[in-house]
């Protein structure tokens, strides 16, 4: 649906919906999900299909992948997200060690270079500043 021209009404709006997948907890309590509308505080009448925004806490949630057929669509989400991230980790703290081994031996390459040239050697500063690995 197009947006809304002018002289059109509030009604003909879409809704817009904000999720947000929280690290941390904002509540103490174990709800995972809250859903969140624009209330009037005096009359406590609710705008209805204008805006929401949902929270998630996934530091709330907990299982294994053997649970996984039984939970939720909402729980199956959080796991998967959760243990994406913990992938994502893996493999960067793996890539940071293999850059870490492949400059530790081209500095060390570069220096016994300099040695059998008989050229003052490198300090392993000046040849970290001029890597790009």
């Amino acid at each position: 649906m197009p947006p809304c021209g002018s002289g059109q009404g509030y009604s003909d709006l879409n809704a817009t919906y904000s999720i947000c997948l929280l690290m941390r907890n904002l509540w103490d309590d174990k709800q995972l999900h809250r859903q969140f509308q624009l209330v009037d505080r005096e009359s406590g009448k609710v705008l209805d299909d204008s805006i929401e925004i949902h929270t998630v806490e996934l530091a709330k949630y907990s299982t294994n992948r053997a649970a996984l057929r039984g939970a939720s669509v909402l729980e199956q989400w959080a796991y998967w997200i959760e243990i994406g991230e913990q992938r994502g980790i893996e493999i960067g703290e793996q890539h940071g060690i293999e850059i870490g081994e492949q400059r530790g031996k081209l500095k060390g390459s570069v220096q016994i270079f300099e040695e059998l040239l008989g050229a003052s050697e490198s300090s392993g500063d000046f040849l970290s500043s001029k890597m790009t690995i």
